[in-house]
């Protein structure tokens, strides 16, 4: 089920109770899309000892590694065959290509 909540203290509430196994955040001005899993389909410490940090704005934001980040895509790629999941896959493996 997909739903939008525009109040953080519901959409903070729904989360506690729900328990889902991922959310994503999107801002409809840019189609920017923030996915968030929770500890599914891997674990969450483990995908953070490997993450790198990004500075954007003065915010600290952390990123899942590449390897991660193509592990996570190909999961997703085989529940729901999305056709951006298989760009992020080609992107991804481009960028390892070249190292």
């Amino acid at each position: 089920m997909t739903a939008t909540i525009g109040n953080r203290r519901v959409a903070a509430a729904r989360l506690r109770l729900d328990a889902p196994a991922s959310a994503y955040f999107l801002a409809p001005e840019t189609g920017l899309r923030v996915d968030l899993l929770f500890d599914f389909p891997l674990p969450a410490a483990a995908l953070a000892r490997r993450a790198t940090t990004f500075n954007v704005r003065s915010k600290a934001w952390r990123v899942a590694s590449e390897a991660d980040l193509l592990r996570m895509k190909r999961l997703a790629q085989a529940n729901r065959s999305s056709p951006g999941d298989t760009e992020d896959i080609a992107f991804l493996e481009a960028r390892r290509a070249k190292r």
